[in-house]
């Protein structure tokens, strides 16, 4: 009996044993399990995290759709372009893709679903292609919306085409009466007409031959300033003596129409750094307009004068004044506030378009004030030789690059102001705050002695 309780002890303590050991062995298996499910379950978010992440460093809106047509993703980008996004690609072809072709397009199962989308004065280009798992495309995995903000470069076209629109207009209208006079004198004009209507016939035909060379020198430099590479002769300038020039030589011509014309250089120093022949073009196209606006015994007025960090000078007239709704397309290329295309005043139309794109060169502004028949003021506010000098060098200072032409110049300019000991100290590592000033103040002198 003993013996058989002994049995009975033994095999219950190695159930026993057995057991503990058993569920020893499937809770460490429970733990592995567990620790790869968790190590899955981290994989999967690290990766969604870095598809986010991606997707939102993306320059274009992404918006995906599955199998189901169901939302899989969107970016940020998306959402700030287009607002809502739709759960289902349906939807979202009801939403956007209506108007574009979109939505028929992908009914038809076109080999192209794209479109342009308008929304508060932005345009969108938006273009959605299927995707597939394999290169067999046999499972379809469902389809990926791209959006991209093509504001700008619908802009830019639609200027391109206005642009060659009106360069066509301007030629053509010298070129037909060119040939007109031309044709008219070949055939029976010689002849028919006495040597004065002869003349005058020859003087009309050179009269726009010299409009469509004026008119193409124009044009070749707005390209040269699109293109980077308008040539700049670039130094100190006294603004005061190159006005007075100006205002010398069109001084036949303001008194042609008995105006008063006069220039009057208030500060005795106005000097600005830049181009001569660029400046010079400014203002003697701000001269040339007052004076041809202004009927006669008008007034145009010039004055120079310095205002906090700035060189401004100001062509004031009396003349017929420019109505408030054409003052912010007034720089525009080809725009002309006469609409009934009399062309009273000859020009191209881009005389004010290019004073104002030089000016943006020298890191200028150009302003102006008007009311019909009270005068216009057209201002040219360009930075002080001194302060633009010293920006640039501090942005040598800084190690910033100074890429830009009129900034390349300048960097020329300050390597013969300064001596090389000055350039290497300021510029070097070892560089304090008490020698950068002394070098700041020796070319704030250098300049407004105009030694260079």
């Amino acid at each position: 009996m003993e013996m058989f309780l002994y049995i009975v002890i033994a095999v219950v303590s190695t159930m026993l044993l057995m057991t503990l050991v058993f569920r020893s062995l499937l809770r460490k298996i429970s733990e592995r399990k567990d620790q790869e499910f968790l190590r899955t379950i981290n994989q999967i978010a690290n990766e969604r995290a870095e598809a986010n992440a991606i997707l939102a460093s993306l320059s274009i809106g992404v918006v995906a759709y599955g199998s189901d047509h169901r939302l899989i993703a969107s970016n940020e980008l998306s959402r700030e372009m287009l607002g809502h996004i739709p759960d289902t690609i349906d939807s979202f072809l009801n939403l956007y893709g209506s108007e574009n072709g979109m939505r028929a397009s992908f009914l038809i199962r076109a080999s192209e679903v794209s479109g342009i989308y308008e929304k508060e004065n932005r345009v969108y280009q938006l273009k959605c292609e299927p995707r597939h798992l394999d290169k067999s495309e046999n499972r379809f995995a469902g389809h990926v919306i791209m959006i991209q903000d093509v504001t700008e470069s619908t802009r830019l076209e639609e200027e391109r085409r206005a642009f060659v629109a009106n360069v066509s207009h301007e030629l053509k209208t010298p070129l037909t009466t060119i040939k007109s006079y031309t044709e008219t004198l070949l055939d029976w004009g010689l002849e028919e007409k006495d040597k004065q209507s002869v003349r005058k016939d020859v003087t009309r035909i050179y009269d726009d031959s010299l409009r469509m060379e004026s008119l193409i020198a124009d044009l070749l430099l707005l390209s040269s300033i699109d293109s980077k590479a308008h040539y700049m002769n670039a130094r100190v300038l006294d603004m005061g003596s190159l006005c007075r020039q100006i205002t010398e030589r069109l001084r036949p011509s303001a008194e042609d129409k008995y105006l008063q014309f006069e220039c009057l250089v208030l500060p005795a120093s106005a000097l600005v750094f830049g181009d001569a022949n660029s400046i010079e073009r400014i203002v003697t196209n701000l001269v040339i307009n007052a004076i041809k606006y202004t009927p006669k015994r008008g007034r145009v007025q010039i004055s120079v004068g310095n205002i906090a960090d700035d060189i401004y000078v100001k062509v004031k007239d009396t003349g017929s004044g420019i109505p408030a709704q054409d003052l912010p397309n007034l720089f525009d290329r080809f725009y002309r506030v006469d609409k009934t295309g009399s062309r009273q005043y000859g020009g191209t139309g881009l005389g004010l378009s290019i004073a104002h794109e030089l000016t943006e060169l020298h890191y200028g502004r150009l302003e102006v004030e008007s009311q019909p028949g009270r005068g216009s003021a057209f201002t040219l506010f360009l930075p002080r030789a001194d302060r633009y000098l010293i920006q640039i060098f501090l942005r040598l200072v800084n190690k910033d690059e100074v890429d830009d032409i009129l900034g390349k110049a300048a960097v020329q300019t300050l390597s013969r102001i300064l001596s090389e000991s000055d350039w290497e100290v300021s510029t070097g590592p070892a560089a304090d705050r008490e020698h950068l000033a002394r070098v700041l103040e020796k070319i704030r002198q250098k300049v407004n002695n105009k030694t260079e």
